[in-house]
């Protein structure tokens, strides 16, 4: 018997623009974490630890969780000019989330971490200047 396909959900989001939108969305919740134990007396030592690293088990979760939203990236019907970007965007996070879900030693850093914002909002604004949109950068991102 073959399985019934829903095509109007997905637990993540299915998308192009939308899965970019929706893992950004995650971008905020690390800070907001970091700012949730800096006001807990009781772990001020876990607040200094993410203060100077992002913590790695924390850059991990993080990308194990916001990358969920990548897995449906609709990538073939991007720009062609972005479809190798939008790949080498989507591996490098899923490859960074892996890290965590396998506890290896290529655990992602802070750097890896403001790349892949860096990369999402980017292409995101490439975007708009493909679909003739004139977009311009924010001071105050």
């Amino acid at each position: 018997m073959k399985t019934q396909v829903d095509e109007t959900r997905s637990e993540y989001g299915k998308g192009l623009a939308y899965s970019i939108g929706l893992f950004l969305a995650h971008a905020d919740r690390l800070r907001s974490e970091k700012q949730t134990y800096k006001h807990s007396e009781q772990e001020t030592t876990l607040a200094r630890e993410l203060d100077a690293t992002y913590g790695v088990v924390e850059l991990g979760r993080w990308f194990a969780g916001a990358t969920e939203h990548l897995h449906e990236l609709q990538i073939a019907v991007g720009p062609p000019g972005l479809r190798n970007r939008l790949r080498n965007f989507r591996d490098r996070c899923l490859a960074w989330s892996q890290s965590y879900v396998t506890n290896s030693r290529s655990a992602p850093t802070k750097a890896d971490y403001e790349w892949a914002i860096r990369e999402a909002k980017d292409i995101l604004f490439e975007l708009d200047v493909i679909a003739g949109v004139k977009p311009i950068k924010a001071t105050y991102e």
